[in-house]
């Protein structure tokens, strides 16, 4: 259902015309000019081509539902959005904190003298 309510949007898009959907937004194509840009490993000066972008801006009731932080209705609403990991502690210290095995510490290069010690 989601898919095709978003390939009706693309379709309308592709052809220029603006997609409005009441107290949430309108979705419309811009367009980009030609423009003067350089290239950043030489330097050199070039044209940055014009192109068509999509634009989304908000509705109304879109703008108040989330300034008020509550959806809109009333209602409770559950969005589940992808899981993400938290990201990895990077000292021995945080992993200890967090719960998370400990690394041994980075190994060191014996000289011959370490060696003859035993």
């Amino acid at each position: 259902m989601l898919d095709g309510f978003l390939d009706t949007i693309v379709r309308a898009l592709r052809k220029g015309e603006p997609v409005k959907i009441v107290d949430f937004g309108t979705f419309q194509v811009t367009r980009r000019r030609t423009r003067p840009g350089h290239n950043p490993h030489t330097g050199q000066p070039m044209k940055i081509a014009g192109r068509r972008w999509p634009r989304f801006a908000a509705g109304k009731g879109l703008r108040r539902a989330v300034a008020e932080g509550r959806p809109r209705g009333g209602g409770a609403v559950t969005v589940a959005g992808p899981q993400v990991a938290a990201p990895a502690a990077r000292t021995t210290r945080a992993r200890r904190a967090v719960g998370g095995p400990e690394t041994p510490p980075p190994a060191t290069a014996k000289t011959r003298a370490d060696e003859e010690r035993g």
